[in-house]
């Protein structure tokens, strides 16, 4: 969700609101001011229960700040970055910018959100109480009373057990425990939260066509977001698995053939080349390297007299990465940048042996099936030796 509005930062954490929040805030207020306190105090004016009524709606957005600060401070606490929280039309959004790095963090991150909105729950319910008996203020109550029910039916409905809703990253946390492997973990919440959205559509079309409930369309929104999120979560996790069981050294290229930085790019890079190549001047020691992405946006004219030195990556900007390390983890380390090369070392004495080109990547970014399953071949039970080749593999 993208911010229409930026609010400031609590915490150092930038909050913002996207323009969908104006729905639900006239959905709050005309549901308060409308039907549920003119049902409890029908001699109550129409401006105080306005009033009254646009309180509460900002008191439920705060709400919902306070569960995605659970969410974000605890992932704080566990060095997952922060980029901000935006507040939109279903709820609110904490956006991390990495995974949890443990099953424990994984855990502590989704359930600090339902225990924000449950204390928050328990704190409104206690002023509702204290307000009826200790005060003639009966609008103010109906209306923590309110948020007190609204609080804690957050606290329990986002602990439905599928992704992207809170109880979907706790099931994460325990499949991960279980299966030793995140990215699986995830992939099968992901499927259980499809599942999930996919009831929730299919009741909200049971409440508006059997029962004449218009509030099943809401259901039914609340359903298509989860589906939503879920399908996208199934891709993700699907590749991010199949990126998390493979070596670098199954995909690179061991001791490519050097070429000069003075050749042109069509006689460096042969038609077929996907890999990168070091690029050398005068000597054996490479002062940069070149792959086919580099050259993609030089017009098919020019590249006949434009030299790879004009368009290579200089030797200090391309990102090291040991044979042994997973492709996963060396995405995640540059920040999912793979634009550029990436030398690869050989882990016990540090030597340079090879390279990765993002041309070698791609083909590992091809969508999995509608539930996730590969469409890959499958990878080797065993991880290759160093020095091995292979192509184009992939996870079931």
């Amino acid at each position: 969700m993208t911010d229409s509005l930026r609010l400031g930062r609590v915490f150092g954490i930038p909050i913002g609101v996207n323009w969908s929040i104006v729905v639900v805030a006239a959905a709050v207020i005309g549901l308060l001011s409308a039907r549920i306190l003119p049902g409890l105090y029908p001699d109550a004016s129409l401006m105080a229960r306005v009033a009254f009524a646009s309180a509460g709606a900002l008191l439920f957005f705060l709400s919902i700040l306070g569960h995605e600060l659970g969410h974000a401070l605890l992932a704080r606490r566990h060095d997952v970055g922060v980029e901000g929280i935006t507040l939109w039309l279903l709820g609110g959004v904490a956006k991390l910018t990495r995974q949890a790095p443990t099953p424990r963090a994984e855990l502590q991150i989704a359930v600090a959100g339902p225990i924000a909105s449950f204390l928050l729950g328990l704190g409104f319910a206690g002023a509702a109480i204290a307000m009826n008996r200790w005060s003639d203020l009966t609008l103010p109550a109906a209306v923590l009373a309110w948020l007190a029910a609204v609080n804690l039916l957050l606290a329990v409905s986002n602990l439905l057990p599928g992704a992207p809703l809170d109880g979907g990253r706790v099931l994460t946390a325990l499949l991960w425990k279980k299966v030793g492997n995140a990215e699986r973990a995830r992939l099968l919440s992901a499927r259980a939260g499809f599942v999930l959205g996919s009831t929730f559509m299919a009741l909200g079309l049971v409440q508006t066509t059997w029962f004449g409930q218009p509030t099943g369309w809401w259901t039914v929104m609340i359903g298509a977001f989860i589906l939503t999120a879920a399908r996208s979560e199934i891709r993700t996790s699907a590749i991010r698995h199949r990126l998390s069981r493979m070596q670098a050294a199954e995909l690179m290229r061991l001791h490519p053939p050097s070429v000069p930085d003075s050749i042109s790019i069509d006689q460096a890079l042969q038609p077929g080349e996907r890999s990168a190549v070091p690029v050398v001047r005068w000597g054996a020691e490479p002062i940069g390297y070149v792959s086919r992405s580099m050259a993609r946006d030089i017009e098919e004219p020019t590249r006949s007299w434009t030299t790879v030195g004009r368009i290579m990556a200089r030797i200090d900007e391309a990102p090291r990465a040991w044979a042994n390390e997973t492709l996963q983890d060396i995405l995640d380390r540059a920040g999912g940048d793979v634009d550029h090369v990436t030398v690869i070392h050989e882990p016990r004495h540090g030597l340079t042996i090879g390279t990765l080109s993002r041309d070698q990547l791609d083909p590992l970014f091809a969508p999995p099936d509608f539930w996730g399953r590969d469409k890959l071949p499958l990878l080797p039970s065993k991880p290759l030796a160093i020095g091995q080749h292979q192509t184009v593999v992939g996870a079931d």
